[in-house]
């Protein structure tokens, strides 16, 4: 896999920084909200080193229904919608 990451076959090195930091943040959030109990996130595409990663979160069904602000007026912890 780390062969992927150094660039392979001609492909540009990646950016394993921005993938840690995304790592961090989900790890740190998912702490944050207890309320968490999945999160699928995929596709994660790597992008070439300094330019980030694309990130992609499908809305589920259930995510239709759910309201965009919490009752006390905060934003939920995931939103689906851009």
């Amino acid at each position: 896999m780390s062969k992927l990451f150094e660039g392979y076959r001609g492909s540009p090195p990646g950016d394993t920084e921005a993938i840690k930091d995304l790592l961090l943040r989900v790890s740190a959030m998912i702490e944050d909200i207890p309320e968490i109990a999945e999160m699928d996130l995929n596709p994660v595409n790597v992008m070439p080193r300094g330019e980030g990663y694309g990130l992609s979160m499908p809305e589920s069904n259930s995510s239709k229904d759910k309201p965009r602000r919490t009752p006390d007026g905060r934003r939920p912890a995931m939103s689906t919608t851009q």
